[in-house]
């Protein structure tokens, strides 16, 4: 019996294996446009976010994501939006998750039937992504199952979306578990650090980006040069950000630590 239940685990994992194979081609050329131009967005992406100090952030191997009919879904999303006379506008945002999950994403999609599966969703009940890629890295790293530290020697994998906003609804603060604010297509953080979607034809995966985590050779974690009073000035509004940003992710880990414990306390009674 034993024997029969890995034997259909086997035969399952080899089938979403075979579909990741499918729907996810290695950019091979490291050399190519394709390939700078996904790289360079990554590494534009990145909010240098005050806990990240010191570390660096590389794109080891990029795959393309190929699912015509998620991209069929997403390029009528955004017909709708045109018609509705709405902000019609493609912005990229990143996604991380546990590995295990991935070829159900690249074959479906991310789902608003999952949503809530990390926390009750404080910016309303539907799918989270961020326009930055650091923002989303502690949501897997290195084999953790919840949201943890990142360090330098961590690896990890995540997705690039193109993602539809519409007209987005910034919040102002937390809102647990809130529906789609009426009148809007999405909303924001408080922060901009988190865009939530209610509707998953408004996004569609394009790159399965695996990354590993270094240490930064210079003091800066971007190695920039010395910036101006002005920019320090703008540096010091972004760290407020930064901060509020950390407070929500350490909140995060707490809040998944505490499920996890209950839910095995009830497994051992």
């Amino acid at each position: 019996m034993v024997h029969e239940q890995q034997l259909r685990q086997l035969a399952d994992q080899q089938r979403d294996l075979q579909a990741r194979l499918a729907l996810a081609e290695l950019l091979h050329d490291a050399s190519s446009e394709e390939h700078a131009r996904v790289t360079a967005t990554f590494l534009g992406s990145l909010a240098h976010m005050s806990s990240f100090a010191g570390l660096k952030f590389t794109p080891t191997r990029i795959q393309r994501v190929h699912n015509p009919p998620l991209a069929d879904a997403f390029n009528a999303a955004r017909m709708q939006l045109q018609a509705r006379r709405r902000p019609d506008n493609v912005e990229v945002a990143f996604h991380g998750t546990n590995p295990r999950n991935l070829p159900a994403i690249l074959r479906s999609n991310l789902q608003l039937r999952h949503r809530g599966s990390t926390d009750s969703g404080w910016f309303g009940r539907g799918i989270y992504l961020s326009r930055h890629a650091d923002y989303v890295l502690a949501y897997y790293t290195s084999g953790q199952d919840s949201v943890a530290p990142v360090k330098a020697g961590d690896e990890g994998q995540l997705l690039m979306f193109d993602v539809l906003p519409g007209l987005p609804y910034r919040l102002r603060g937390t809102v647990t578990g809130c529906d789609l604010k009426a009148g809007y297509d999405s909303h924001v953080s408080p922060t901009e650090f988190e865009i939530v979607l209610f509707d998953s034809s408004r996004l569609v995966p394009r790159y399965l980006i695996d990354y590993r985590v270094t240490r930064a050779a210079g003091p800066r974690f971007d190695g920039a040069a010395e910036k101006t009073g002005e920019e320090e000035e703008g540096d010091e509004h972004m760290d407020d950000a930064h901060s509020v940003a950390s407070g929500f992710m350490a909140k995060a880990a707490k809040h998944v630590a505490a499920a996890a414990a209950a839910a095995a306390a009830v497994a051992h009674k």
